[in-house]
């Protein structure tokens, strides 16, 4: 037994390929930093391309987000407006996030 493990073959795994996250089956990347998904909801950290599309089209994107029945970012919600850094949004219209 110990001379055939001592000439045995060993098993190759790629580097790469032992590490990698397997990706979701069937599913495509959603880019929430674009109009088309930006405030969506999701878990994860919000992204500084994100924040700054929600910041600088805000009232476009709560728009289409009304429209496809999914929750709206309110101003008022303190979790909304850390999670997209809108403190200075809510105080230019008057919203107290405190």
């Amino acid at each position: 037994m110990p001379q055939i493990l001592r000439t045995a073959k060993r098993a190759y795994v790629p580097a790469a390929t032992a590490t990698a996250r397997p990706v979701a089956a069937g599913r495509d990347k959603v880019n929430y930093a674009s109009l088309e998904h930006a405030g969506k909801p999701h878990k994860g950290r919000t992204q500084d391309a994100e924040k700054a599309l929600v910041r600088a089209h805000f009232d476009q994107i709560n728009q289409r987000l009304e429209a496809e029945g999914i929750r709206t970012i309110d101003l008022t919600n303190p979790d909304h407006v850390n999670r997209y850094d809108l403190h200075i949004l809510a105080q230019e219209r008057g919203i107290s996030t405190t």
